[in-house]
């Protein structure tokens, strides 16, 4: 029987996933910004991205930075180079999973048979076509970044505990903090993996003086990584056009990272209703990977009981975080809140066919061929179904409606007017096509909702030139508006879940 030499069974099996979900995504791939699914923000962040601006909290600094970086290639649209980057960061994702469980596995150290490799590989790639991993994966969105950062921070402390000499252990973890701290930058929720990083690394126990040889230069590192955040008050002193917050001061600048605005939306004051949503999302699993998994998981999860209770807690604590976000947070995402959930019930799942696979080659020869048959057979299947029926659900290859909208809007609207919106859908395509598409440099796009906040109020009048002492409406009602600049509202009218059932009208407002 063909088998993998140990040290490069975790690279193998993610490397070949990567690959193929990799190739699923660019496929579906969304060529703009969109307004439907998972990328109802990509209007934002592309825009953020194009004035070197700082998009809604938190900022999302590393993002942002590699955006930059993507923005100098000039290749194409500017979106669509940002949604290929977030492609490449959700296929990458997937390597430290596979290369974890390679060194969690049962028989670590010793060669894989190809049979086994390849019901890991269908498990992991189940996880890369899960219906919430694949959707937020071809759209400019952030937890690609997040996951991207997480997993592979507790892979390099796998690797500090493992490590042989000091000085190797204390580079792995100091690995580790700094990745943790890129990924917080990426999004906030990925610093409830510290405690989890702490588990691992403190795993001669936290009174003890050799653990703190791990942890210290883990916590330098993260640190170092959360240095991050230097982007925002740079890119906020700049004054960008897209500047949520303008967090120029302390106080602004916390407000906008630790996403002060937000804070109403956690919290569940009804516990029948709270409890029904924790339950409803401890199924995701079963939804978003399939029910073929779930004896695997239960077999994986024994396995690191027996062999790394420490990984154990630590992946457990990041599933039961993640939960206890998705529980309490109240959005019309809050579901993508429980993607770490589903990375630990993937590499438990795949921990949970090295353990199967012990089992039967300790077992009679018959029944090791039967396992080795069929178990691959099964989990394969599922894969390749499962991607071939969600393909044509999650594709965004024809998203084209929101460039659309903007387009025949910045069209319409005569020279020197202020579009009037209350609603992402309009804002954020608008935002994109004014700023980063060559669009009407004479157009201002502004956002009612935001005209509460002071700070959006003066960064108008200091880059649109319009009064901002009184809303617009009462300037208009009071015949003060200026003739010079046409008023228009942008209404939108939702009629279904999918891109062409959002229909946009331009309306002018003239003054009685």
């Amino acid at each position: 029987m063909p088998r993998i030499p140990d040290r490069f069974a975790g690279a193998a099996i993610g490397l070949s996933v990567a690959a193929g979900v990799l190739v699923a995504y660019m496929l579906t791939l969304a060529p703009e910004v969109v307004w439907s699914g998972a990328g109802i923000d990509s209007g934002d962040l592309a825009a953020a991205v194009a004035v070197g601006g700082v998009p809604h909290p938190t900022g999302y600094p590393t993002l942002m930075l590699l955006g930059l970086a993507v923005r100098a290639i000039p290749l194409g649209d500017l979106a669509l180079r940002l949604n290929v980057l977030t492609a490449l960061a959700a296929a990458a994702s997937l390597m430290p999973l596979g290369l974890l469980a390679a060194r969690l596995r049962p028989g670590a150290g010793t060669v894989l048979p190809v049979s086994e490799a390849m019901a890991v590989a269908a498990v992991l790639a189940l996880y890369g076509l899960a219906p919430l991993v694949w959707s937020n994966a071809i759209v400019t969105e952030v937890y690609a970044f997040a996951s991207l950062f997480l997993w592979t921070s507790l892979y390099a402390a796998a690797r500090a505990l493992a490590a042989v000499t000091a000085e190797g252990k204390a580079r792995w973890a100091a690995a580790a903090g700094v990745l943790l701290g890129l990924g917080t930058g990426a999004h906030i929720t990925v610093a409830l993996g510290a405690p989890a990083l702490a588990v691992i690394l403190l795993s001669d126990g936290w009174r003890q003086r050799t653990a703190w040889r791990l942890a210290a230069p883990a916590a330098a590192g993260a640190a170092v990584g959360c240095t991050v955040y230097i982007y925002v008050l740079i890119a906020a002193l700049l004054d960008p056009p897209i500047n949520w917050g303008a967090p120029t001061t302390l106080e602004r600048f916390w407000s906008v990272v630790s996403g002060e605005v937000y804070r109403s939306r956690l919290g569940g004051s009804d516990v029948g209703a709270t409890a029904a949503k924790a339950a409803w999302l401890l199924g995701e699993p079963v939804r978003q990977l399939t029910w073929v998994l779930l004896p695997l998981l239960a077999v994986g999860g024994v396995s690191l009981t027996r062999r790394h209770p420490r990984i154990l807690l630590a992946t457990g604590w990041i599933a039961i975080s993640a939960l206890g976000v998705g529980t309490l947070y109240t959005s019309r995402d809050d579901q993508v809140f429980t993607l770490p959930m589903l990375a630990v019930a993937t590499l438990w799942s795949m921990l949970g066919v090295h353990e199967v696979a012990r089992l039967a080659a300790a077992g009679r020869s018959a029944i090791r061929r039967l396992v080795t048959a069929t178990l691959p057979t099964l989990l394969i299947a599922t894969a390749v179904i499962r991607g071939t029926e969600l393909a044509p659900e999650i594709s965004m290859r024809d998203a084209t409606h929101a460039g659309a909208f903007a387009h025949a809007v910045l069209v319409q609207a005569e020279s020197g007017s202020v579009l009037l919106t209350e609603d992402d859908r309009a804002t954020f395509p608008l935002w994109y096509a004014r700023y980063a598409s060559g669009g009407r440099t004479d157009v201002t796009i502004l956002d009612l909702r935001l005209w509460q906040f002071a700070w959006y109020r003066q960064l108008l009048g200091r880059h649109a030139g319009i009064p901002t002492e009184v809303s617009p409406a009462a300037l208009l009602a009071s015949g003060e508006w200026p003739a010079d600049r046409p008023l228009w509202a942008v209404d939108i009218e939702v009629r279904g879940t999918r891109s062409a059932d959002v229909l946009a009208t331009l309306r002018p407002l003239s003054p009685p």
